[in-house]
């Protein structure tokens, strides 16, 4: 059985290294952790600064609020390329609202996807 991601022994880095999270998605894990719980373990590790992607708009305002609640993360706002179907002037509309939040830093998940479903 594979492992979750959760489960893998991340490496540690030399002391003063960084690293950024581009691209993750802290509303996902619950309930296997809380967020608190991941943001510490990855500062643990080296890890001084995530960026959490929103792929609708309710996981674009549930990053926003992660955001919020922990120094150093950030959020995107988007829709999934997968469901761009669904996009409406009001999705649009709530989306530019949403990037107006100082957290967050860019629109996500929000280009061209061709991986096959």
């Amino acid at each position: 059985m594979a492992k979750k991601k959760i489960d893998i022994p991340l490496p540690v880095l030399a002391t003063g290294v960084s690293l950024t999270d581009t691209h993750c998605h802290l509303d996902m894990y619950a309930p296997d952790a809380a967020p608190t719980e991941i943001v510490a373990a990855a500062r643990r590790v080296g890890v001084s600064t995530i960026v959490s992607v929103g792929i609708d708009l309710a996981s674009s305002r549930a990053a926003i609020r992660l955001a919020s609640d922990h120094p150093g993360v950030y959020a995107t706002v988007g829709v999934h390329p997968h469901h761009v179907a669904e996009l409406t002037d009001q999705v649009y509309a709530e989306l530019a609202g949403l990037a107006a939040h100082p957290k967050v830093v860019a629109y996500g998940e929000i280009g061209l996807d061709y991986a096959k479903q």
